[in-house]
C-alpha cells in the first residue's frame, strides 16, 4: 500500500482553496525592475501602490544635479549662454544686458533650489491627469494612489537621465562650455546648432530622444496596467503617444515664441 500511495498523484486543490499569493517585491527591487520588467512591475504597483522611495531617489538626484549646475557650471554662465542665443537680448544696450543677466542668474539659482519640490508637484499633477485618462477615457476603476505610483516609477527614467547628466558635469574639464539645454547627446536636438536652428525645430528635436521615448513607453505600459485584468497595454500606449505628440508640438510652438 505504501508503494502505491507514493505513486498516486497528489490530490488537486479543493474547490475554494486559495493558492499561495505571489511574493511581493520590495520597493528597492522595483527601482530596478521598472527598467528590466516594466509590465510585471506596473501590475504589482497597481495591486500594491507605493512611491515614497521613488520620490526620495528623484529628490536626491535633483539636489545633486542642481548643486553641480550652480557650483560647476555657474548661474551667470548659464544665463549668458541663454542670452547669446536670444536675438532680442543681443539688441539691448550693455547696461540692459547686465541687468537682464543678473535677473536671469537669480531666477536660475532659485529654480535649481526649487527643482526637487517642483518635480514632486509635477508628479502629483500627472497622477491626477493619468487617473482621469484611466477612468474617464479607458473606463478603468483606478485610484489616485495607483496612478501616482505608476507615474512616479515611470519617471525614474528621467532620473536616470539626471544621473547621466550629473556624471557629464562632474567629469567635464570645462563645465561652463557645456550645452546647458542639452547636456547629454541622447536626443536629436543635441546635434543642432541652437544659434542657427529655428527655435521650434530645436525644441522639437530636444523632445525626441531615448529617455523621452522610453518614459513615454513606460507611461503607456503603466496606464494599461491600471485597468487590472481588463487593462490593455496597447490602449495605454495609444493614449500616451497621442498626448506626447500633442505636448511636444505645443511646447515647441511656445518655445518658438520666446
Amino acid at each position: 500500500m505504501g508503494y502505491y500511495s507514493q505513486m498516486t498523484p497528489e490530490a488537486p486543490l479543493a474547490a475554494g482553496q486559495a493558492t499561495a499569493p505571489a511574493p511581493k517585491s520590495t520597493s528597492l527591487s522595483r527601482l530596478f525592475s521598472v527598467f528590466t520588467s516594466p509590465g510585471a512591475t506596473f501590475a504589482e504597483l497597481a495591486r500594491d501602490p507605493h512611491f515614497i522611495l521613488a520620490w526620495c531617489v528623484q529628490i536626491v538626484a535633483a539636489e545633486i544635479f542642481g548643486f553641480l549646475m550652480i557650483q560647476r557650471v555657474g548661474v551667470y554662465a548659464m544665463a549668458r549662454q541663454a542670452m547669446m542665443q536670444n536675438p532680442a537680448t543681443q539688441a539691448m544696450s550693455p547696461a540692459a544686458q547686465q541687468h537682464s543677466l543678473a535677473i536671469a542668474a537669480v531666477g536660475l539659482r532659485v529654480s535649481f533650489y526649487a527643482a526637487p519640490v517642483w518635480s514632486i508637484v509635477v508628479l502629483l499633477i500627472l497622477g491626477g491627469i493619468f487617473l482621469g485618462l484611466a477612468n474617464l477615457l479607458l473606463g478603468y476603476e483606478a485610484s489616485y494612489k495607483q496612478a501616482l505610483a505608476m507615474v512616479s516609477y515611470a519617471f525614474l527614467v528621467m532620473t536616470l537621465y539626471t544621473v547621466v547628466a550629473i556624471i557629464v558635469i562632474a567629469l567635464s574639464a570645462t563645465p561652463s562650455s557645456l550645452q546647458i539645454k542639452n547636456l547629454v547627446g541622447t536626443n536629436i536636438g543635441y546635434f543642432f546648432d541652437p544659434s542657427t536652428t529655428s527655435k521650434f525645430l530645436y525644441a522639437l528635436g530636444s523632445h525626441i530622444g531615448i529617455f523621452g521615448i522610453w518614459t513615454m513607453i513606460l507611461l503607456g505600459i503603466g496606464l494599461g496596467k491600471l485597468g487590472g485584468k481588463k487593462g490593455r497595454t496597447g490602449s495605454g500606449l495609444s493614449v500616451v503617444v497621442v498626448l506626447w505628440l500633442l505636448y511636444i508640438l505645443a511646447s515647441s510652438g511656445l518655445a518658438s515664441l520666446f
